[in-house]
């Protein structure tokens, strides 16, 4: 019987290993090749579920984003006008090593999108 697999696992695996080395090489330096070898895959793994380098780049951009807000929300019960200035501020900070990530990893896509229209575009609705 075929291994039922969980594919949006499978993908923040990439996403994961893709920020480790956004963290090291910078993003211009990262390929499906190397996401591949870093998250220990086949690069065919890797091109099964993302076609490009910049749409597996969005789905990370997406990711780090994703995690900022559900830490912000779980932190941000009722809050005051400066509680919930002071919880958004400390989401952005390096903190911690996953926070020095995401923040490197969401600077340099920030930065990668000024120069990809396409990329760009699709930050305007978020």
């Amino acid at each position: 019987m075929p291994r039922k697999v969980d594919h949006r696992e499978r993908r923040e695996l990439l996403a994961d290993a893709l920020m480790r080395l956004a963290a090291e090489r910078g993003l211009e330096g990262v390929s499906l090749r190397h996401v591949a070898a870093e998250a220990g895959v086949s690069t065919g793994m890797v091109q099964h579920y993302f076609r490009t380098k910049d749409e597996m780049m969005t789905f990370a951009f997406d990711m780090v984003m994703d995690r900022v807000r559900e830490r912000s929300q779980a932190e941000l019960a009722p809050a005051s006008p400066r509680e919930l200035v002071r919880s958004l501020l400390l989401q952005v900070l390096p903190l911690d090593e996953t926070r020095r990530l995401e923040n490197h990893v969401a600077l340099a896509f920030l930065a990668y999108a000024a120069v990809k229209p396409s990329i760009a575009a699709g930050l305007r609705t978020v």
